[in-house]
Order: structure tokens, then C-alpha cells, then sequence
């Protein structure tokens, strides 16, 4: 969630349309229902959001596989046995998918999953894998992004972010900390205040 309020408090524009979903989902300004299970299928633009947040900042820092067969890649032979490691931020942020001629790889573009065909390519291609992939994904991925896209919608129904940092200076810049999972650096700031409009 942190993540999430760090993209969104930096592109503005997005944190907007998701609001407008969030605001159309609640009933309008005068009703704001909380969203439920039965409203996930209707939140397009939130989960965009949500799964790009996953694609810049995976949970999963990174993986190991065992090569089940001997294989080239390239000129590289890889023997069957052999350990390998997978980085899965650096595949979402370098992967040919993610970098087009409409955005790039580095960028937090949620109208990237707006596309169902991409979206579902992307997924079973194993092209963004935040949770792993095949059969070593974690148990709770749906339930995960559920949740998140529910409390965001939720958030975004009464609250809006705003980034403190200046991240122009070095000391002031948001990283990622590796650990269990990737977590952002102490320094974030995030204002959240409650909307008015």
C-alpha cells in the first residue's frame, strides 16, 4: 500500500481517474458505499494501478529456478541442473513488454493494463510475475490484489496523497530496500489529507 501511495502521490493525473472509478463505484460523492467483492470486476483503472504498483515494486525480490534441461540461450549453453536466478524487478522494468513506444518500462503507466489482451498476455506469459510464477506462485496472489485494490478504492473515496519528498536531492530520493520483500526507504514521505472535493 505504501507503494501505491507513492506512485499515485507522483502522478497526480492517475490518482485522479482512479478516484473518479473509486467515487463512480461508491454511488457518487453523496453515497460512497464502501466497495465490496462484487465490485472488483468494475475497478479497471484501480487495478491497472495496482498491477503496475506490482510490476515496479514486486513483493517477490527475486527467485531461484532449476533448469529441468540442458538449453541454449543464445550463445549461452545452460546445463540441466543448474541455478537460476531471476530478478524480477529488473524483468518488468527491462522486459520488451513493458518498453514501448507509449511508455517506458521505468515508467508507472496504470493505462498499460487498460488493454485486456495485454494484460492477459502479460500474465500468462510469465512477463510480470510478482508473486512468482506456474507452480511455485504464492497461494494468496488473488486474494492479495484484491484486497489492495479495495482498500485503495476505498482510500481513494475520502483520501488524497501527496509526496513530500523532493526527489531531486539525492538524500530526499525513495529506494527500494531489499528484504523478504522489497519495502521503500525510511525517508518516504506521503502526505495524505482527507479530500474536499
Amino acid at each position: 500500500m505504501q507503494w501505491l501511495m507513492y506512485e499515485l502521490s507522483k502522478r497526480p493525473e492517475a490518482q485522479q481517474k482512479a478516484r473518479e472509478e473509486a467515487i463512480r463505484i461508491g454511488g457518487g460523492d453523496n453515497v460512497l458505499r464502501a466497495p465490496d467483492f462484487d465490485d472488483y470486476n468494475n475497478m479497471d483503472y484501480i487495478h491497472g494501478c495496482v498491477m503496475e504498483c506490482l510490476r515496479l515494486h514486486p513483493p517477490v525480490v527475486s527467485m531461484v529456478k532449476t533448469c529441468a534441461k540442458s538449453t541454449k540461450i543464445g550463445k549461452t549453453s545452460i546445463p540441466k541442473g543448474s541455478c537460476i536466478y531471476v530478478n524480477a524487478k529488473a524483468c518488468h522494468l527491462y522486459g520488451e513488454d513493458f518498453n514501448t513506444t507509449e511508455f517506458t518500462g521505468a515508467q508507472f503507466a496504470p493505462e498499460r493494463f487498460l488493454d485486456k489482451d495485454f494484460k492477459q498476455k502479460v500474465q500468462t506469459s510469465g512477463a510480470w510475475f510478482p508473486f512468482n510464477m506456474s507452480n511455485r506462485k504464492c497461494i494468496g496472489y488473488m486474494f492479495a490484489q484484491i484486497e489492495l485494490c479495495i482498500m485503495l478504492c476505498r482510500m481513494l473515496q475520502f483520501y488524497e496523497f501527496k509526496l513530500l519528498n523532493d526527489e531531486s536531492k539525492p538524500a530526499e530520493k525513495v529506494e527500494d530496500l531489499p528484504g523478504i520483500t522489497f519495502r521503500p526507504s525510511s525517508n518516504l514521505k506521503v502526505l495524505v489529507t482527507r479530500r474536499t472535493k
